[in-house]
């Protein structure tokens, strides 16, 4: 009898063994780009304080992750923190001087605290970045008439091209890049932007990972009135 009982103990362990995980059993680490789409929902949803902890994560263990730290710019700036949001921008394009969704959204930034300011410009030393149409007239403020005229205009078409990139190798190498062509028209409504990205993904994501896609982009910036204007996209 007491044989049965240490047999029936013996199969209890193996079986306990069996069902349960290993001790050293990890789960996955999430890739970057899963975690930068959650923030992302996160933060539009509202929660804006949770991305902003989530995006910092992120971006920290990802020093080079240059579409991160742009989330984190936004967000930050959603909350009206307008200056920590350029300087973070800043920093990013003192080593990615090419990105281009950092310029676009510095841009965005300052207008958005020189609209919170009352309209007028925002103090001490800053780079802007921005592309102007190539027919534009610079013309003095206070030329109401003139600036009315210029901005009836109809403007042509201007047409740019660009590539950025962004890799590192920790915790894992990646390597990713974009080629984007893109037009902008200048309406009476505003200024409407078509772009064209052509994306290259590597990553050795265990399995190694190579992808091409095409991502069509439209952008247009309604004029609401003399000191404010929205966006779509």
């Amino acid at each position: 009898m007491r044989y049965q009982y240490n047999f029936l103990g013996l199969l209890i362990i193996f079986f306990m063994a069996a069902v349960s995980p290993p001790v050293n059993a990890q789960d996955p680490v999430p890739l970057p780009e899963s975690v930068y789409d959650s923030i992302r929902i996160i933060a539009f949803s509202g929660r804006l304080g949770e991305a902003e902890l989530m995006a910092r994560d992120l971006v920290n263990q990802n020093r080079e992750y240059g579409d991160a730290v742009v989330l984190l710019a936004r967000i930050i700036a959603w909350q009206e923190r307008y200056s920590e949001a350029i300087e973070l921008l800043d920093s990013l394009l003192i080593s990615q001087p090419q990105h281009e969704d950092a310029k676009m959204a510095r841009i965005e930034i300052e207008k958005w605290m020189t609209d919170a300011s009352g309209g007028e410009a925002a103090s001490g030393d800053s780079i802007i970045f921005a592309v102007l149409p190539r027919d534009t007239t610079i013309v003095d403020p206070v030329d109401k008439d003139v600036q009315k005229a210029d901005n009836n205009k109809v403007r042509g078409v201007d047409l740019h091209l660009g590539y950025s990139f962004d890799t590192f190798e920790d915790p894992y190498y990646r390597f990713w890049q974009i080629f984007s062509l893109g037009a902008m028209y200048k309406t009476k409504a505003g200024p409407v932007m078509g772009t064209v990205n052509f994306g290259n993904l590597h990553a050795d994501s265990s399995p190694w990972v190579v992808e091409t896609g095409i991502q069509f982009q439209a952008e247009m910036w309604p004029v609401i009135s003399e000191r404010s204007y929205g966006w779509v996209a």
